[in-house]
């Protein structure tokens, strides 16, 4: 049967023993024998390894941040704060995706900064934020919010963000701007929830 080992070259079982050492990673490129993946997720340095799926060896090629991996590995008072996914109904009903970075102890009484993603037609990702970290290592919470017009959500999302005039006549940009102002409220509204 397909996806049986042997069938599939053993990538079912190389994939097994990577997800038991990741939170998340990506196979950037592979052949039978050799895989480059990419290691990283929300509380972790990102990284990129060799991987020889037969023997299930893994060699280190690089950390995109040295001095910070050194310093998560050399002292036990540095760590990086959980990024959670919350979702958000907008006021009128539309789901929205945001990411939810808290300082330490997940003090959901801290200041927020709102940090809006480029584009419009961009979005936010689960995963290591090195401005979020530094915000939240000093006492703020962040909130990234997918605001109708990010990508990654469908067509019509997408659209939802787009059609219309100038954002200052009502326009494009209005529903991203109320979808982050129910975000914010969603947030301030839900802090005993968050603290979970």
């Amino acid at each position: 049967p397909e996806g049986e080992e042997g069938n599939d070259g053993g990538a079912t079982s190389a994939v097994a023993w990577l997800r038991q050492r990741f939170r998340r990673f990506n196979v950037v490129s592979r052949t039978s024998e050799l895989w480059c993946v990419s290691v990283d997720s929300d509380v972790e340095v990102p990284a990129y390894y060799l991987f020889w799926p037969a023997d299930q060896n893994l060699e280190q090629l690089f950390v995109t941040r040295p001095a910070l991996h050194r310093a998560l590995e050399e002292e036990e008072s540095i760590t990086l704060h959980e990024m959670k996914p919350v979702r958000v109904s907008a006021r009128d009903g539309t789901k929205l995706l945001c990411y939810l970075t808290l300082p330490a102890g997940g003090e959901t009484a801290a200041p927020m900064v709102v940090m809006p993603h480029g584009g419009p037609s961009e979005r936010d990702s689960w995963g290591y934020c090195g401005v979020s970290q530094w915000l939240a290592s000093r006492g703020m919470a962040v909130l990234a919010v997918n605001y109708r017009g990010s990508t990654g959500f469908g067509h019509r999302f997408f659209r939802a963000g787009m059609s219309g005039k100038f954002a200052s006549f009502g326009g494009v940009g209005a529903s991203m701007q109320t979808d982050v102002e129910d975000a914010v409220n969603w947030v301030c509204d839900n802090r005993a929830v968050l603290r979970e």
